[in-house]
This record gives structure tokens, sequence and C-alpha cells, in this order.
């Protein structure tokens, strides 16, 4: 299974009085009992700048931040960034 994050042009556009830099931290946890993969959707990418994707296991969660990067109608652009190891729900 994959999970999509919005587009950065909708997460950008969510921010009021948005500026580059700004950042978003939120917790992913993959409640289910198979692996998860979380992605970027347009314009989300990693810090490498290549297309963000994480696979999340069973029962685990992980911190990210999106930063952004870009606030340009049109070019609107956003990296996810992992804050921490994939860690164990149920432990």
């Amino acid at each position: 299974k994959t999970d999509t994050t919005d587009s950065a042009a909708n997460i950008v556009a969510a921010i009021p009085n948005v500026r580059v830099g700004d950042s978003i931290d939120f917790l992913y946890s993959n409640m289910s009992s198979n692996a998860v993969t979380l992605a970027g959707g347009t314009a989300v990418v990693m810090t490498n700048t290549a297309a963000a994707s994480f696979s999340i296991a069973a029962s685990n969660a992980r911190m990210f931040r999106f930063v952004v990067t870009g606030i340009s109608g049109g070019s609107e652009s956003v990296m996810l960034v992992p804050l921490s190891d994939t860690f164990s729900l149920v432990s």
C-alpha cells in the first residue's frame, strides 16, 4: 500500500503567510499489519531532490518535516525530511 502526501501547491496554500523555510512536523503512524510506503505528492521531494518515498513497517511510526522550498505560483515545492528512524508502536 502507498499513502501519498498532498501536492506541494496544496501544502503551501494551507500555510498562512507562508515563506520559504517554513516547516511543519508530523508523525506518520502505520497502524496496519502490512508495510506502507509514504510517497510525496507532486513536487514533494527528499533532500536529494528525488521523489519522496519512505517505507514504514507494520506497527511502526516515523517523524517527518515538510520544509517549504518554493512558493511562487505554479512552482511551489516542499521537501519531506525524516526526523527519526522508524520506531515500534507496540513495544
